[in-house]
């Protein structure tokens, strides 16, 4: 192997790219610290494609169906933009948290999580950011 072959080895393992399985009750969970540690920005507005049997808003998201959410300080009622959660969005929230607040999913992972994890994932399930602290 000469020293280019050798570099460029190096360049290549300076990376690793991780994935994690959660189960379906962990997600559950999150969500559930998420509805109740996002009180103060987030506002529960509608379910849609509402599956027959479900019973929670969790079984909703499993199911296929949708969340819709807004923030508290935008428009009305009848007048806001809409905030979707759906499977879509959970997976999005939950690779957000690995890559951009490696605590928080650490913890989430580990069984330590709180409203505040939750709220995090819920910023990032829904906005693909966080905009608040």
């Amino acid at each position: 192997m000469d020293n280019n072959t050798q570099t460029q080895m190096d360049v290549d393992m300076s990376e690793f790219t991780v994935s994690v399985s959660v189960s379906r009750q962990r997600v559950e969970d999150l969500f559930t610290l998420g509805w109740r540690g996002s009180y103060y920005w987030c506002r529960f507005m509608a379910s849609t494609d509402l599956p027959a049997g479900c019973v929670s808003y969790p079984q909703v998201l499993f199911a296929g169906g949708q969340l819709i959410f807004r923030e508290k300080d935008e428009g009305s009622d009848h007048a806001y933009e809409p905030l979707t959660l759906d499977r879509a969005a959970v997976a999005r929230g939950l690779q957000l948290m690995q890559e951009k607040t490696l605590t928080h999913f650490a913890n989430f992972l580990h069984g330590r999580e709180d409203e505040t994890t939750g709220d995090v994932f819920m910023q990032l399930a829904l906005f693909g950011e966080l905009r608040y602290g």
